[in-house]
């Protein structure tokens, strides 16, 4: 919901001003740099997802992290065989978003573990550091 937001104002932003005709809209979104621009707030929306997906998880972060990014996949996927929705956005962008989107996802939940064991690391009997896997 947050990037959709994002893109929105960057196309209203393009234009000058709001528009409701889907044809203006995808023409100016499917510009060169608003695209390289989809590409950054998507990975920072799916870095941002699987953070929040580990910290709400508050156990096996990593895996929850895993099944939030096969269901975007999925969600990526199904939304790439629909004429509907496949046609706004070019081929090539479809085929960035969805590895983009995954690695997104898995990485903000992994920084999220590692966060969490930092923050819950122990000093042991010799002095060394023991983390809290979980």
């Amino acid at each position: 919901m947050v990037v959709e937001s994002v893109e929105f104002a960057l196309v209203t932003a393009a234009n000058g001003r709001i528009t409701t005709d889907p044809e203006v809209y995808f023409t100016i979104r499917n510009q060169t740099w608003l695209l390289i621009a989809k590409l950054i707030y998507n990975g920072i929306g799916a870095f941002a997802g699987g953070f929040l997906a580990a910290r709400v998880a508050g156990y096996a972060q990593l895996y929850h992290g895993i099944a939030l990014a096969a269901i975007q996949s999925l969600a990526f996927c199904w939304a790439s065989t629909q004429p509907q929705i496949r046609n706004t956005t070019p081929v090539w962008m479809w085929a960035a978003l969805i590895p983009l989107s995954t690695a997104g996802i898995v990485i903000g939940a992994y920084y999220c573990r590692q966060q969490q064991e930092i923050c819950h690391s122990d000093v042991g009997p010799n002095g060394s550091a023991q983390m809290a896997r979980q």
